[in-house]
Formats: C-alpha cells, structure tokens, sequence
C-alpha cells in the first residue's frame, strides 16, 4: 500500500530522462540509478522513491504503514521536484488543486488519511510485536535527526552531534544516543545513552546503557537551547569534577539489545485507533 504522485511537465517538452536525471545527481540522500532516484535518509530512516520518466510521467511512491514523519520529510523534497521541473502534479488521491500545483498541505492530508486507513487494514487482528512511541515522540526524534548534519556542521568537528537511535531491550523501545569516549558532544535527551566503561584502553571498547534519569542530574547545567529536543553542550578542556567522576564510575556492561529501524517505530496514536476501529 502506498502513497502515489504522478508529474507532467506544463511545457511541450516534457520531463525528459536527461533532466531527471540532472536534478537528482548529487542532490542529498538520493541515490540515482537508471530507473529510479531513491531517496533514503540515513539519519531519518526515511525512504522513498522517484521513477525515471515514461512518457514524460514521472511517478513518486511512498509506502504506508510508516511514521507520520515520512510524509514531513516527503513534502518539502516533492515542492522542491515540482518547481524545479515546472511539473503539475496528477493525484490518484484526489486532494491535489485541479490545476495541478503542489500542494505541502494537500499532500500531508492525503498522505495522513492514506496513511491511518493503512494501519487499519494492517492491523486488524492486532496480532504480533508493533513497536511504538506517542507521535510528539517520533516527531522531536525525526526532528533532531533531520537537522543533525546542520548541527555538526555549526559545531565543527571538535564537538561531536550524535543522531537518536531505537533499540529494544527487554521489551521496551527506548530511544539511545551513544558518547564516545573522551569526546566533546552536544548530547541529546533521549531514554539512555550507551556510555564506555572507560574512557581510554580495552575497555573503552565495552559500553553500558545508562538511563536519563542517572544523566539529567550531570548535564542539566550545560542546557543550550529550548528549541525541539533539549540538548546539553558538554564541550570543556577539561572535564567538569563531576562530569568525571560520573564517566570514572563502574558499570556492567550492557545486555543485548536490538536495534530497530526508525521506520518500524509507528505512532502509537495511529496504532490504538486502528485496533479500536
């Protein structure tokens, strides 16, 4: 089940393979191959795809069943095709203007009713592991991770922006960002962070998973900014007394656990109203 846009260019000439192909070369998180352009997003985890042209008709797919953060990350990338190309966009869906300019806001109404009425025909038994997070969850994940490369970028390469992960331990989805030994970092509230049991040698290697509960009371002094995910600057020349000893203390290392692609964390909203439905 997917989400489906079809684009024609206004001028005779068309959407030539040439011109697609020219628009999406370098262009980020795409990669361009003979028939399509795929664009995954590595920090995101999301993916969706353009089709050469045929016939001058270019089509854009994006599954269902997926975080509402996909249509976000899809909107902006599919205004910017449409003006780039002069393209009008053709809507199975029907919420498009009829004159076939692009609409963000069209395109999200679609996609989120698209999108819930996929959960309901997948979920009807409600049957089997679903991982889940509330959306204003999933959204400030989706959020901090999109803008991540701008953040390293305005950091420099001295200070390090981790990106947020999932994984699931013990039956519970958690969301995880990692600090490196000896390293500065602008550090992300998240579930846990997996920290080294030390910070040089063999056993900086090993890490263990420390909740937020054990870390807010090291980093709440360093709070940079309010905006989105809170995050905390730990850049110093030398480590804080009690950022160090927090870094020094013993720790087990951490049991197993399994990461999980972003893309399968739903949101929990869309989750429970297809299994009341």
């Amino acid at each position: 089940m997917s989400y489906d846009l079809m684009f024609t260019s206004r001028s005779e000439e068309g959407i030539n393979r040439k011109a697609f192909a020219s628009y999406f070369r370098g262009r980020g998180n795409y990669e361009l191959g003979k028939d399509q352009a795929v664009y995954q997003n590595e920090d995101t985890g999301v993916y969706f795809i353009f089709d050469a042209p045929e016939d001058g008709v270019v089509e854009f797919n994006l599954n269902y069943f997926r975080p509402h953060v996909f249509g976000l990350e899809a909107a902006p990338e599919l205004e910017a095709f449409a003006e780039a190309m002069d393209a009008a966009a053709g809507d199975p869906q029907g919420e498009m203007p009829e004159d076939g300019t692009f609409s963000q806001d069209a395109f999200l109404k679609g996609w989120n009713d698209g999108n819930q009425f996929a959960f309901r025909a997948m979920l009807k038994d409600c049957s089997g592991p679903v991982h889940t997070w509330p959306a204003t969850k999933i959204h400030s994940v989706w959020e901090w991770n999109y803008g991540r490369r701008v953040m390293q970028q305005q950091e420099g390469e001295n200070v390090f922006v981790p990106g947020i992960f999932a994984v699931e331990q013990d039956g519970e989805v958690l969301s995880v960002a990692i600090w490196p030994p000896e390293c500065a970092i602008l550090m992300p509230e998240a579930d846990a962070v997996l920290v080294p049991l030390a910070q040089s040698g063999k056993e900086s290697e090993n890490l263990a998973l420390v909740r937020w509960d054990e870390i807010l009371p090291i980093v709440e002094l360093y709070a940079a900014g309010t905006d989105g995910q809170p995050r905390y600057r730990l850049a110093f020349e030398q480590w804080p007394a009690d950022i160090a000893a927090f870094l020094a203390r013993q720790r087990q290392p951490m049991s197993p656990i399994n990461g999980i692609g972003l893309d399968q964390v739903l949101d929990l909203e869309l989750v429970q109203a297809a299994c009341r439905s």
